[in-house]
This record gives structure tokens, C-alpha cells and sequence, in this order.
């Protein structure tokens, strides 16, 4: 279930400071919450401190980061790490809103999309002061810019934390080394087997290629297994030490 609000704070007193929280956004555990505080009242405007609490509370919360391609480097960079923001819409001045932002997780997705976490019982805080005409209720707004899901709810990206270490074949003995490597443009595996090392470059999300195409292995995530196929037919399952 999905929340959102806008909430309307009221001024109990003149002589006393005035309190007020209010949920936000709430969706898959994720929680967003504002409390605003008045510091002081004026002749012509009157001075609040927002603060901003940010939580999953059930499970850590992903959302993609907006991702450009560097002209020089052609290297894929994140441009926009923001999940949403909230707004005093009826602030003075320049500054009335605040931007939402997870921390850069380790994972990313089959286009290569950087996934931003919202990590489970960890609080992300902010605030901001700020000035409304006198006698005039502060409106916070809340609005989402990227959906936030569980990390099974993306096709993530085949690469060194599936890949990486040994794996063992049901058509050979040993064991089989794999490394990948990821340069920023290209990647690639490097395998490792009987003191011989081969190249193998992606050819899909969830597909690795020989480098002199008589190869194939591919990704089954059901199984968490690599199916490596050769130009003879031959079929091997292989999976994690």
C-alpha cells in the first residue's frame, strides 16, 4: 500500500513552539516523516525548522538512479541519485525543498542502471529552516519521482557478485575460476581452468561468449547455476563452489 500527504500545521499558542508530525510517503515498509517546529513568530513572517525522517523498516528499498553517458568516456555515470522530494510550498526564499537520496548500492541492472538502497532500520534525517508569511500555516508536500521496490523486483545485472570465485561442472573435474572484469564500457569474464585461462565477453544480460565464439555459458537465475553450451552440442551445468 502506497501513502501520500500533504499536511497543514496549526499554531496552538503564541508563547509556545508548535510541534507537528506527519507521515508522508509509505510504501513497502518505507516510510517517510516530517515534524515542523516554529521558532519564532514575527511581524511579517514566522521562522519553522522542518525535519525529514527517512526509514524502511521491513526490508532494504531500491530505486534506480537516472544514469548518463559521459561524452569522453562513454562511461554510463549517475546524474540524479533522488527518490522524491519535500516541499514547503508556500515558503519565502529560494530554498524550500528537500531532496530524498538512498545510499549507491553494489547492484545494477541488465541495462546497466545504478540501483540506489534505502537500508533497513537505517534513518536518513535532514531538515531545513525556513520562513512563511506571518500567520500563515506551513504546507509540506511530498512528491515521488522514482518507485521503490524490493531487490527481486528488478532483472539485475549478471556480473562479479554472481560470478565471481569457483564453480564446479557436472562434465568435468576441478575446479573453474571465474573473474569479471567491467571497465566501464566493456565487460567481460576471464576463466580460469588446468593452468589455462580464457576470455569471454558478453554477448546479453545473461550471456558470456568465448572469445573465439566456440562457447557459450548463460545465467539460469532460477537455479543459480551457469549453462555452458559448445558449438559440438555439449551441454554442462555449473554452479558455485
Amino acid at each position: 500500500m502506497k501513502i501520500k500527504s500533504i499536511f497543514i500545521l496549526g499554531i496552538a499558542f503564541f508563547i509556545q513552539p508548535m510541534f507537528g508530525q506527519q507521515l508522508l510517503f509509505e510504501s513497502d515498509g518505507l516510510r517517510i516523516e516530517g515534524t515542523v517546529m516554529l521558532l519564532e513568530k514575527g511581524d511579517k513572517k514566522d521562522k519553522y525548522l522542518l525535519q525529514i525522517k527517512t526509514i524502511s523498516t521491513q526490508q532494504d528499498c531500491y530505486y534506480p538512479a537516472s544514469m548518463t553517458v559521459h561524452s569522453k568516456t562513454k562511461k554510463k555515470i549517475i546524474s540524479n541519485k533522488t527518490m522524491g522530494s519535500v516541499k514547503i510550498q508556500n515558503a519565502t526564499g529560494l530554498f524550500n525543498s528537500e531532496s530524498i537520496d538512498g545510499d549507491i548500492s553494489e547492484y545494477k541492472t541488465e541495462d546497466g542502471t545504478a540501483l540506489m538502497v534505502f537500508s533497513k532500520d537505517k534513518v536518513y534525517a535532514e531538515e531545513q529552516k525556513f520562513k512563511v508569511p506571518a500567520g500563515i500555516e506551513p504546507v509540506i508536500t511530498f512528491t515521488e519521482k522514482k518507485t521503490v521496490k524490493r531487490l527481486d523486483g528488478y532483472d539485475l545485472k549478471l556480473d562479479g557478485k554472481v560470478l565471481d570465485g569457483n564453480w564446479v561442472s557436472d562434465c568435468i573435474q576441478g575446479a573453474i575460476q571465474l573473474n569479471y572484469r567491467d571497465t566501464g564500457v566493456t565487460d567481460f569474464l576471464l576463466v580460469q581452468y588446468a593452468n589455462q585461462q580464457s576470455k569471454w565477453n558478453r554477448r546479453s544480460a545473461q550471456v558470456f561468449q568465448k572469445s573465439d565464439a566456440s562457447a557459450t555459458v548463460t545465467y539460469d537465475k532460477s537455479s543459480n547455476s551457469l549453462i555452458y553450451y559448445n558449438n559440438d552440442g555439449i551441454r554442462c551445468v555449473m554452479k558455485h563452489e
